[in-house]
């Protein structure tokens, strides 16, 4: 892991590759790899991966012989092996107005459920925001601020909540409404609110 370089949260991501790159070689019974292994895995990661992650395993393992190769203990073979190619294209749609307004009116607005439902599509809708973005949601990160309320964030390759979003009044609305009918103290903004994960972060 010194040798390819990477954040902690990337190197747990690549011994999660490794480790299940060298379950591969135990199921096979593999004690010396070849090229023709590493196409074969290959195979076996796009039959039953998403081409992303494939490609990401593929780099885990790449790291892997570049270091062998380095430290004289076993060539490269994984020169010239390519990752499956990425669709740069987003294919799942997106909603329509009607279709939002339609999601929004089904919704029960006097439980805590339908409450916090209604902040989170409002929230998702007006400011762009991913799901992991609401999952990791706390309280603490809102703050009122000059320019009204915000919320902190984790953008996409940092690793604290440095970024906010001002929330629009439409999206403070639904949160004023969400915690004033919400009956737990859990750190968390938008929580579980099954028996058995209540307070909890949603997934």
């Amino acid at each position: 892991m010194n040798f390819i370089q990477v954040s902690q949260e990337t190197e747990r991501t690549y011994k999660e590759c490794l480790k299940r790159f060298m379950g591969y070689l135990a199921i096979i019974e593999c004690n010396q790899p070849t090229r023709e292994t590493i196409l074969s895995y290959r195979a076996h990661l796009m039959a039953t991966l998403a081409p992303a992650t494939t490609a990401l395993n593929l780099v885990a393992v790449r790291g892997l012989f570049q270091w062998l190769e380095v430290e004289g203990l076993h060539s490269d073979i994984t020169k010239g092996i390519k990752a499956p190619k990425i669709a740069r294209t987003h294919k799942i749609g997106y909603l329509s107005k009607e279709q939002i307004k339609a999601l929004l009116n089904s919704l029960d607005l006097t439980t805590e459920q339908g409450a916090r439902d209604n902040a989170i599509i409002t929230i998702m809708v007006t400011c762009g925001l991913r799901c992991v973005e609401i999952s990791e949601a706390l309280k603490d990160d809102l703050k009122h601020t000059a320019n009204g309320l915000v919320l902190f964030i984790r953008g996409k390759g940092q690793t604290e909540k440095a970024t906010f979003i001002k929330l629009p009044a439409i999206a403070q609305q639904a949160i004023d409404l969400y915690l004033a009918i919400r009956n737990n103290k859990s750190p968390v903004l938008f929580s579980s609110t099954s028996n058995n994960s209540k307070g909890k972060a949603i997934p």
